[in-house]
């Protein structure tokens, strides 16, 4: 195994947000950021917050690489190695895990934790170390880009396993409402409403964060054109929000299609994504309650839908609200 040196992990202390590369099953890269990088005992780990094809890709071909820059710095290092998928209940994932919570709340969500023994280190520079006349020191170079951005060197630190982080001011996050006012409410306060032309600004961050979730982009013109099938009384689709006062906190999608199996159409729930600070609160039963709410009143026998396998967090609120089919999902990409 390639040695991890002080200077590896001190950049890796210092970057925040490193970049992990897999490979999907047709052969193309998979490149997802991960802010939980952290060294222990000379072996690389990161948590797997919401990243399920990073996971299943690991799964499958363990080979990955994982580009650590510190923005100020200018520099940093390529890992590549192999990589380890761990599950709850082993010592090195509680470790990391309950490092990962101490940092971002008891209730931050962690499904896997990879471990990964490094077999080649690269280091990365960027043309500031290279074509600067004369050529600067790296502490030039790092108050040269605190200057350049206004950005004031942060003090206070976190213990990580192994390491120390410097711990950012807050956590960045279009709604930043999430981690105060969310908490004051109940499920009592939520309200579900079918989507309207005008709320196009508050629906769309969140069918952003849920394809980040599942590591898709969708393009804009078919967003567009399902937004608009949404609006169109002809179609079959449907979408609602689930609000806490002005603020959207998820959105749910639904299709009704014929059924060969029954007389009534049956309701295909597409996508549900309720925002990360909102899990655990009812809003993602708020929202299959209102689809089973409108399927009746249509008079629909069946609501089904589909979910990863390594969704486990949802997986626990399925599992007491319907029934798991027993059925494998197969599909095939004709374009």
């Amino acid at each position: 195994m390639t040695e991890i040196t002080a200077d590896m992990e001190a950049i890796i202390k210092q970057a925040i947000l490193s970049f992990v590369a897999t490979v999907n099953e047709d052969g193309t890269p998979n490149l997802s950021p991960k802010a939980s990088l952290t060294v222990r005992n000379g072996v690389l780990y990161f948590a797997d917050i919401a990243s399920p094809w990073t996971i299943r890709n690991l799964k499958r071909n363990p080979a990955v690489e994982i580009n650590v820059v510190d923005f100020f710095q200018r520099r940093g290092y390529r890992f590549k190695g192999q990589a380890l998928v761990l599950s709850p209940g082993d010592e090195e994932y509680l470790v990391i895990a309950d490092w990962v919570r101490a940092t971002n709340g008891p209730e931050y969500p962690v499904e896997h934790v990879v471990k990964i023994e490094p077999t080649s280190i690269t280091p990365l520079l960027s043309p500031a170390h290279v074509f600067a006349a004369p050529l600067r020191s790296q502490d030039e170079i790092r108050n040269t880009y605190h200057q350049k951005y206004g950005v004031k060197p942060i003090g206070a630190e976190v213990q990580g396993p192994g390491n120390n982080r410097p711990r950012p001011r807050a956590r960045p996050h279009a709604a930043a409402w999430r981690s105060s006012e969310f908490q004051e409410h109940s499920v009592q306060s939520v309200e579900i409403k079918a989507i309207e032309n005008s709320d196009f600004d508050i629906w769309f961050p969140l069918w952003k964060d849920y394809q980040r979730f599942y590591e898709v982009d969708i393009p804009e013109s078919v967003t567009l054109k399902t937004w608009a099938r949404f609006l169109d009384p002809v179609e079959p689709m449907h979408a609602a929000l689930a609000m806490v006062g002005e603020q959207a906190v998820g959105l749910v999608h639904s299709i009704y299609h014929r059924s060969g199996w029954t007389t009534s159409d049956d309701c295909y729930l597409q996508d549900l994504f309720v925002a990360v600070d909102g899990r655990g609160s009812g809003v993602g039963r708020a929202l299959i309650e209102h689809v089973y709410a409108d399927a009746r009143s249509r008079g629909t026998s069946r609501v089904y839908w589909l979910t990863h396998e390594s969704n486990h967090n949802a997986r626990q609120l399925y599992d007491r609200i319907a029934d798991r089919s027993g059925f494998i999902h197969y599909r095939k990409l004709l374009a």
